[in-house]
């Protein structure tokens, strides 16, 4: 509980600036990955992953629960769907979504994509410019600067929101960038991410031109390994509302823990001596 109360504390003021508008500002952008979009519910991802692909077999969502403390016992949240998982048969193509939390739970919040082993090859130039094709020219490019086999993945982003910024870092690693890359994955919101783009303690971002998380751009990200392509990753999230998920999540085991409070300070149990 000392984490979640720290961010609630830090920025449960913010979260006033991250109404629905806000959050969903970047799911109304019309980008998605296969048809996926960000804020799609679990039954329109599975319409969607059905419709791209009818020989996937798209399994339940996997379930999470949030423990916290009442004074000396822990409780636990009613389980909710954390994350769909998608696969063809043979492992060529698979999907992973993340939805938001409780209370305002259930809407796509990462899309992640795994494409491999293509038959016929595809050369990497042209799968280049099919995403150049869809998605435009790209903000930003990562590739690698060591030299090697490695040199053979490149990665390519794009911001999407107007007037939004990168809020998320980069991890270089002896990779070349040019533009506003950052360090995104199918983890990016499996861990906490707030801590990632603002100073938790403070209730400040940790880049300029954002004052809050409503002005983090959601992020495209596709990386092409090897040339032809080996495999081909995915990735599009949406940063405000996985802030935002994160605040209200924070303030959802507040309030569980007032209420819990509250019951056990008004049990009337007394010790048999």
């Amino acid at each position: 509980m000392g984490w979640h109360n720290r961010i609630v504390r830090a920025v449960l003021a913010m979260s006033v600036t991250l109404g629905a508008g806000g959050a969903a500002s970047a799911a109304g952008e019309g980008v998605d990955i296969a048809g996926l979009r960000l804020g799609m519910s679990i039954d329109e991802i599975g319409a969607a992953l059905a419709e791209h692909d009818p020989e996937l077999v798209i399994h339940p969502p996997s379930q999470m629960a949030l423990k916290y403390r009442v004074v000396n016992h822990t409780r636990s949240t009613e389980a909710f769907p954390r994350m769909v998982f998608a696969a063809r048969p043979d492992m060529s193509e698979s999907f992973y979504v993340y939805f938001t939390a409780p209370p305002d739970g259930g809407k796509a919040v990462l899309i992640y994509c795994l494409h491999k082993n293509f038959n016929p090859p595809i050369q990497r130039e042209t799968y280049r410019q099919a995403l150049i094709g869809k998605y435009g020219e790209p903000d930003a490019t990562r590739s690698d600067a060591t030299g090697g086999m490695a040199a053979r993945a490149v990665d390519f982003q794009w911001l999407i929101g107007e007037g939004k910024v990168q809020c998320l870092p980069l991890s270089h690693g002896g990779h070349a960038v040019e533009g506003p890359f950052a360090s995104v994955g199918q983890g990016t919101v499996e861990s906490s991410l707030l801590p990632r783009i603002m100073d938790v303690a403070a209730g400040t971002m940790k880049v300029g031109g954002a004052a809050s998380p409503a002005d983090c751009a959601a992020v495209l990200s596709y990386g092409l390994q090897q040339d032809p392509v080996f495999a081909a990753t995915g990735v599009l999230v949406d940063v405000a509302a996985a802030a935002k998920d994160e605040m209200d999540m924070s303030a959802w085991i507040e309030e569980l823990v007032r209420q819990g409070e509250e019951e056990v300070r008004g049990s009337t149990a007394a010790p048999k001596l």
